[in-house]
C-alpha cells in the first residue's frame, strides 16, 4: 500500500479497529508461548532441584558417600584472631563454639583494637568479655590490644609488620598449635580485617610461625 493509500486507511475506523484487534491478538498469543515457555523451564529446574536434593540426601545420610568432618584435628591450643569486639560472634562464633566443646582443647582470643571508633570501646570491651563467657573462653584467654598504630577504622589499613610482631608474640607465649583468622578479603572488605590476613601472611612467606602451627582462613560463601 502506498503512503497515499495508508493515510486514507488510517482515517477509516474499520481499518483501525482490525489493526488494533490484531495487534492485540498477535501480543496475546507472544506472551502466551512465552509464559508457556518460562513455565516449562521452571517445572524442569523444580524437578532438577528436586532430584539433587534426594540424591544429596541419601548420597550423605543413607549410602554414606561423603562425610564431613567437623573437627579441626589436634587442636591443642587455638589462637583466633580478630580486629575488634563483636568480631568473635559475628565472623566466629560456631567455630569458637565448636573448638571449645571440645576438652583436650585451648581457645585463647586476640582482639587487635577496643572498637573506639564510635566512641564506645568501654562497653564494647565489657560485651566481648560477655560474649566470650558464653563462647565458652575464659577472661584470662583474652588479649584486648590497645595500640596506637591499629585504629579501628574503616578506611585505615593497619601495618601488617606491627601486626605480625604482636601476634607472633602472642604465639610464641602461649605455644600456640592452631591459628585461625579472617580470609583475604576480610570477609567484609574491611582494611583492619584483612590487614591480619596479609600479616599472618606475612609470618608464614618468611617461616616466622614455628613449624608444625596450623593456619586456618575463615571463609565465606556469598
Amino acid at each position: 500500500m502506498s503512503e497515499v493509500g495508508q493515510a486514507f486507511a488510517w482515517q477509516d475506523p474499520y481499518f483501525f479497529v482490525t489493526y488494533v484487534n490484531e495487534s492485540v491478538s498477535n501480543f496475546q498469543i507472544e506472551f502466551v508461548n512465552y509464559t508457556r515457555e518460562i513455565m516449562e523451564h521452571l517445572v524442569v529446574g523444580s524437578f532438577l532441584y528436586i532430584f539433587i536434593c534426594i540424591f544429596s540426601y541419601f548420597a550423605v545420610i543413607r549410602w554414606k558417600l561423603l562425610s564431613f568432618n567437623k573437627k579441626i584435628k589436634n587442636p591443642k591450643r587455638v589462637l583466633i584472631v580478630t580486629a575488634h569486639p563483636d568480631d568473635e560472634c559475628m565472623f566466629f562464633g560456631p567455630t569458637i563454639l565448636n573448638l571449645t566443646k571440645q576438652t583436650d582443647t585451648t581457645v585463647y582470643l586476640m582482639c587487635l583494637s577496643t572498637g573506639k571508633n564510635y566512641g564506645m570501646d568501654v562497653t564494647r570491651r565489657k560485651e566481648l568479655y560477655k560474649a566470650c563467657k558464653v563462647l565458652g573462653i575464659k577472661d584470662s584467654s583474652i588479649m584486648v590490644l590497645n595500640h596506637d598504630d591499629l585504629p579501628d577504622d574503616i578506611k585505615t589499613r593497619w601495618p601488617e609488620e606491627t601486626v605480625a610482631a604482636l601476634i607472633l608474640h602472642q604465639i610464641e607465649i602461649y605455644d600456640i598449635t592452631a591459628l585461625i583468622t579472617f580470609d583475604r578479603s576480610g570477609i567484609s572488605s574491611h582494611p583492619n580485617h584483612f590487614s591480619i590476613y596479609y600479616a599472618v601472611a606475612h609470618l608464614s612467606v618468611n617461616k616466622e610461625i614455628p613449624k608444625g602451627n596450623l593456619l586456618f582462613w575463615l571463609l565465606i560463601f556469598m
